[in-house]
């Protein structure tokens, strides 16, 4: 288990079982994991629905059920979109303590990162295919059977939600 702690970046929209299946895998290389819902300001649109109030409450339905059986302690923070890449690095590092290890599959946040001289990994992929945000979204907005690819909580927090 490495000491130092790590951060892991998603929208959550809305979290999936490829986010637990990385989150869990993270957490017991590292004693601390900071997790960075991004784009927080968005909401109510295709491709942000949740707003960051649900994101938030969607990972803690999944992770404080847990957190005792994992090593690693949880923190949860927000981070707005910034058109300035420079601005959204400096709006990150304030937003998140000191951390060893950044974990992301994205691109972009993965080549700003390395910029500031951070260390980034993949969250590795558990059936990438299947278990991806847009391809979820695009499934709950055509009215096709999403609820397989969601832990159980996080259907039923949805419904509810969509009352």
């Amino acid at each position: 288990m490495e000491k130092k702690a790590a951060v892991f970046i998603g929208r959550f929209q809305p979290l999936h079982k490829g986010h637990l299946f990385a989150i869990k895998k993270i957490a017991k290389r590292h004693k601390a994991l900071y997790i960075v819902i991004g784009s927080a300001q968005k909401k109510n649109e295709p491709e942000n629905p949740f707003s960051l109030r649900q994101r938030k409450k969607m990972l803690l339905l999944e992770l404080q059920p847990i957190a005792q059986k994992m090593k690693a302690k949880f923190q949860i923070f927000a981070l707005n979109d910034n058109p300035s890449n420079a601005r959204w690095l400096d709006d990150f590092f304030k937003a998140v303590p000191k951390f060893g290890v950044a974990y992301s599959n994205n691109p972009l946040v993965r080549k700003l990162l390395r910029s500031r001289g951070v260390v980034v990994r993949g969250t590795g992929s558990q059936k990438r295919s299947i278990y991806q945000g847009k391809r979820i979204r695009g499934k709950m907005l055509a009215g096709k059977k999403w609820q397989d690819c969601i832990p159980e909580k996080i259907v039923a927090y949805v419904r509810m939600e969509a009352r």
